[in-house]
């Protein structure tokens, strides 16, 4: 619950510290005198979001800040998975600056404004007349269902596997689209990979077929000149023989001078040289091809091989592989895009059916609880001098899911004899849909055991004894929770445990709101006040007590 509530430079309000109380506590003022700025306050600790230009004209900077105990609602667990420190009782600050910036904080710790939307959820809920809206709204209905039958537990569980399912399903559809654009272009791929792998560009040196296409070419002018290199060298009279003769001479006569040795043994070692110079033109010669054949097929090689460069425009046989690599993975992207689908289509089955079963589960349940809830509202309603009413969870099943399950709702609702009933959307009044939300809140609230429950004038459009009802069942709620309720009905007010009066007064000629805490004297003149106006009589006095005591 909430134990004390601080507010800095909020619209009218310069400077705010209440402290509040267990059970019913009650906000009364004047229209205009700045409840609604009160609750706006607490709304931004809940999570809503920032109104700037609220930020009031003493600084650059409004707060709002609440002290809430929270030792009986497990939130440790909360706390530990966000990396907060967990207290007993907590701080929950919310500033906004002038600079348009919002800032929220746990315990003096910055959270995001999720976290601190999500904690408050659990601790405060605020319901206004605006909230009889939402009760038109089936989703809103098909929640509060849920609330009162205990089902919010398996509620997240549905709405966790759901999600997935649809995460799941998303998945599958994305990569069944890139599946289908990959296979548009798998022939192309495939064909460019084919006609880059008959290059066999791994095993195969293009460089060297270049310079075997060379020789190829101009073998028959390369064995011409070897042909008359080695008939000058071998002829009778030629060059071999010559040198054969004037080794034998010098070798005669080499050991009358060491130079002529040294001659000899020069002019043998050229004469050696050139024989075996002679053997290897002659060996080179015999391995030049002159097969067309070869030609035409290293022509054909290295013309397909030019053609690749420069279709795929790049220079050299390393850019050709790396465009074959690429093309390798493109087209096994394709296969890996099919196992992955297999997969995915497995898994979805899989969430698919899970969801099914929490969807039929919740579905049943909710079956089993709308008729004992019903029969619970009409006798809030009744206590509420709805006498006469007809209110009915019309529940039926949808063959698809949705976020909320494969229940479809309608609150079916009559407020009195001789009407027909009809979805409460198009039958209730103001004043009727605000008993019927304030029941509904009773019941929700009984099951969640949230720690504190705002009303902002729930009981607009009643009075009279319909609104001494409301001011009792509120005091019944406020025994087991704290409850507050802004109200402008005596009848409500009179039933509080706790009373605040908001005021709106004049200071430095500037208009400020404030907020006091009534002692019991003056609890009583506020009654008095709300009965007869601003004139308070003894006689008003004497019906406040009366009221109050009755």
């Amino acid at each position: 619950m909430i134990r004390s509530l601080r507010i800095v430079n909020f619209a009218l309000i310069d400077e705010l510290e209440l402290t509040l109380e267990p059970g019913f506590t009650t906000i009364t003022g004047e229209t205009g005198s700045g409840k609604s700025i009160l609750l706006g306050a607490i709304d931004l600790l809940l999570g809503e979001r920032a109104d700037f230009t609220l930020i009031g004209p003493s600084s650059d900077k409004a707060v709002a800040e609440a002290s809430v105990d929270v030792r009986a609602y497990g939130l440790q667990e909360f706390f530990d998975q966000r990396d907060l420190d967990y207290s007993d009782e907590i701080i929950l600050r919310r500033e906004l600056s002038k600079n348009g910036r919002s800032r929220s904080f746990i315990n003096d710790t910055p959270v995001q404004l999720t976290v601190i939307r999500e904690l408050s959820s659990r601790l405060v809920s605020v319901n206004s007349q605006f909230n009889t809206i939402e009760l038109r709204d089936r989703e809103y209905q098909l929640e509060i269902l849920d609330s009162m039958s205990g089902l919010r537990s398996l509620r997240q569980d549905y709405t966790l596997a759901y999600r997935k399912y649809r995460e799941k399903k998303a998945q599958l559809e994305e990569k069944e689209a890139e599946l289908s654009r990959s296979l548009r272009e798998k022939d192309f791929n495939l064909f460019q990979l084919n006609e880059l792998e008959g290059l066999d560009l791994f095993k195969s040196d293009y460089s060297q077929f270049e310079k075997e296409l060379a020789l190829s070419e101009n073998s028959e002018q390369i064995l011409q000149v070897m042909a008359f290199f080695i008939n000058g060298l071998n002829r009778e009279g030629g060059l071999l023989e010559f040198l054969g003769k004037v080794r034998a001479d010098l070798d005669k006569i080499q050991g009358l001078d060491p130079e002529i040795a040294e001659f000899y043994r020069r002019t043998n070692s050229v004469f050696l040289e050139m024989k075996d110079l002679v053997s290897d033109i002659e060996s080179y010669s015999e391995s030049i091809d002159l097969d067309p054949k070869l030609k035409s097929e290293l022509t054909e090689k290295i013309d397909r091989f030019n053609h690749a460069l420069r279709k795929h425009n790049t220079s050299d046989q390393a850019g050709l592989i790396s465009v074959l690599e690429t093309f390798s993975i493109q087209v096994g992207d394709t296969e890996k895009l099919e196992a992955e689908i297999t997969y995915l289509t497995d898994d979805l089955r899989r969430a698919e059916h899970e969801v099914y079963r929490l969807a039929n589960e919740l579905h049943e349940k909710r079956l089993s609880n709308a008729a004992g809830l019903s029969e619970q509202m009409v006798e809030l309603l009744h206590d509420l001098k709805m006498d006469k009413t007809f209110f009915s969870f019309e529940l039926k099943e949808r063959t698809e899911v949705g976020p909320s399950g494969s229940t479809e709702i309608s609150i079916i609702f009559s407020a009195n004899a001789g009407m027909e009933p009809v979805p409460v959307e198009r039958a209730a009044s103001g004043g009727e849909l605000s008993r019927v939300m304030l029941a509904l809140q009773k019941l929700v609230s009984e099951r969640r055991a949230m720690p504190t429950v705002i009303f902002d004038e729930i009981d607009t459009g009643v009075s009279g004894d319909v609104a001494q009802k409301i001011g009792n069942m509120l005091n019944r709620m406020g025994e087991h929770m704290q409850l507050i309720a802004i109200t402008h009905l005596p009848q409500v007010a009179a039933r509080a445990n706790h009373h605040f009066k908001v005021e709106k007064k004049e200071l430095n000629n500037r208009t400020i709101t404030l907020v006091r805490s009534l002692s019991q004297e003056e609890h009583v003149e506020e009654i008095a006040r709300l009965m007869s106006g601003e004139k308070i009589t003894a006689a008003a006095l004497e019906n406040a007590r009366e009221l109050i005591n009755s």
